[in-house]
């Protein structure tokens, strides 16, 4: 709806409770589950890793397909084709994101008992 959005204090207003709010609200289960997953002395080091990965994805590649997509869209969208670009992109990584908590969550009990069987 953010992206979509013509009136820009609609576009404000769904950016803000939605994204704003409910956006960043996998960070916590993922650092806490990569903190229970790991030795105690490993910790720092699996977050810095989750970290390094997340920023690679987010703020390195995201950038770049989102500029491409947009570049590949233009033909037939003109000038909205970065919101159409935005739109597929957002859309298509958040779903393959939840994708990929889903089949992590099939193993989840399994990986945390041969944790607590290995300390």
């Amino acid at each position: 709806g953010y992206y979509l959005s013509a009136n820009p204090y609609v576009a404000l207003l769904l950016f803000g409770i939605p994204a704003g709010i409910a956006g960043p609200m996998y960070l916590g289960p993922t650092f806490a589950l990569t903190q229970t997953l790991v030795k105690p002395r490993m910790r720092a080091l699996a977050s810095a890793i989750l970290l390094f990965v997340m920023n690679l994805i987010g703020l390195g590649i995201g950038p770049w397909f989102v500029g491409f997509a947009s570049d590949a869209l233009a033909p037939r969208f003109g000038a909205e084709s970065l919101r159409w670009a935005l739109v597929s992109i957002v859309s298509v990584g958040n779903l393959w994101a939840a994708l990929h908590y889903f089949l992590a969550a099939r193993t989840l009990r399994v990986d945390l008992l041969l944790k607590d069987r290995a300390n």
